[in-house]
C-alpha cells in the first residue's frame, strides 16, 4: 500500500491521523510518516483498515436499524 492510498482510505472512513493512530495503537506521527512514505507501512495495515471499515459499516447498519 502506498501513502496516498492510506490517506484516501483514512479520509473515506472520516478519521483523523490521530483517530486512526488510536485505533491502531500507534502515534499520530507514525500515521503521518506512513502517508508521506517516510516510514515503511506495515504489511498488516490493509487488514486492520478492512476491519475498521467492517466495524464502521456494522455500526452504521445497527444505528440505521434502530431508527425504524
Amino acid at each position: 500500500m502506498k501513502g496516498a492510498k492510506l490517506r484516501e482510505r483514512r479520509l473515506a472512513l472520516g478519521l483523523t491521523q490521530q483517530a486512526l493512530g488510536d485505533k491502531l495503537g500507534v502515534a499520530q506521527n507514525s500515521v503521518a510518516r506512513w502517508e508521506r512514505e517516510e516510514m515503511a507501512i506495515p504489511t498488516f495495515l490493509h487488514l486492520a483498515l478492512n476491519w475498521i471499515e467492517y466495524e464502521a459499516a456494522k455500526s452504521a447498519a445497527s444505528k440505521s436499524a434502530g431508527k425504524r
